[in-house]
């Protein structure tokens, strides 16, 4: 789905909490989240060796937008909600790698979470709006 540019905007204009929402119940309904990767396909992650993180974006258009912002050069990957709560978000668990929600450029207000609470949080509203909550063994 395309959005105009107008919704793009609003969006954009969101507050921390309000573009969290968004992003949990668009991925929920999509299907689908976005990260940005190295040329390898090696997701890039935020922060430092003690608290990283790894951005997500609900849609293409708002990752591009971060993308085209940072000095690195990254690709954009779009990954199924089903494939990243199940294999992702293990492996973030495991290497203590939270997940930073829908950060914009030029503004250093962004929800981090523990890939767990994600995890939980997407699989709740696939239960409550879908009727289509995942067996996830680690929660």
């Amino acid at each position: 789905m395309v959005l105009h540019q107008k919704a793009i905007n609003a969006i954009l204009n969101l507050s921390s909490q309000e573009r969290c929402e968004h992003t949990l119940k668009r991925i929920a309904d999509s299907g689908v989240l976005y990260v940005l990767a190295d040329e390898e396909g090696d997701w890039i992650l935020w922060g430092d060796e003690k608290n990283s993180s790894l951005a997500i974006w609900p849609e293409l258009e708002f990752a591009r937008i971060m993308s085209n912002s940072e000095d690195k050069n990254s690709d954009i990957y779009e990954i199924e909600i089903e494939e990243f709560l199940e294999d992702g978000i293990p492996w973030l668990i495991e290497n203590n790698i939270g997940i930073a929600v829908f950060p914009i450029p030029n503004n250093p207000e962004t929800i981090d979470m523990k890939a767990i609470q994600f995890a939980a949080s997407v699989n709740k509203i696939l239960d409550e709006s879908y009727d289509e909550a995942l067996d996830l063994p680690y929660l």
